[in-house]
């Protein structure tokens, strides 16, 4: 096993809760708080320019959290390890199927060229897509 429990975690970011509801927390990045971990934050908050997370409370995990407290977001290993496989893994297989594909077809270098470079980037929209779904604040807990 890669890790010993599937809880070790990666600290995202200090956030402060800025709104409750009965069944969500609304937080958003402190002003000082910098990315403790450039995978977790390049997952969860992307190049968005609001850095604003909902988080349901049954993920407090008995935690009592008021308005205006400032806590620690943090992502499991186990989802930043897939999300890093996702992005770089999928980018660079799609590159050289598409090469593959070009070349067996009998295309010069350059067709081969551009195919990997369409291979490549549509690698890239597939996996940004799929952890905009997928990795959303859903896989985030709340450490302190």
């Amino acid at each position: 096993m890669l890790y010993t429990t599937p809880y070790e975690q990666m600290l995202c970011k200090t956030m402060r809760v800025i709104a409750m509801t009965n069944d969500t927390l609304i937080l958003t990045a402190t002003p000082d708080s910098a990315c403790s971990s450039p995978v977790c934050c390049q997952v969860v908050f992307g190049k968005r320019k609001t850095q604003t997370l909902t988080i349901e409370k049954s993920q407090l995990e008995g935690r009592v959290i008021q308005l205006g407290d400032t806590v620690s977001v943090a992502l499991s290993r186990r989802h930043g390890l897939f999300a890093v496989l996702l992005f770089y893994g999928l980018p660079l297989m799609l590159l050289l199927v598409a090469a593959g594909v070009a070349h067996t077809q009998g295309y010069g270098d350059g067709v081969t060229a551009l195919y990997s470079g369409l291979g490549m980037g549509l690698g890239f929209i597939i996996a940004r897509y799929i952890t905009h779904c997928w990795f959303s604040s859903n896989y985030l807990r709340i450490v302190s």
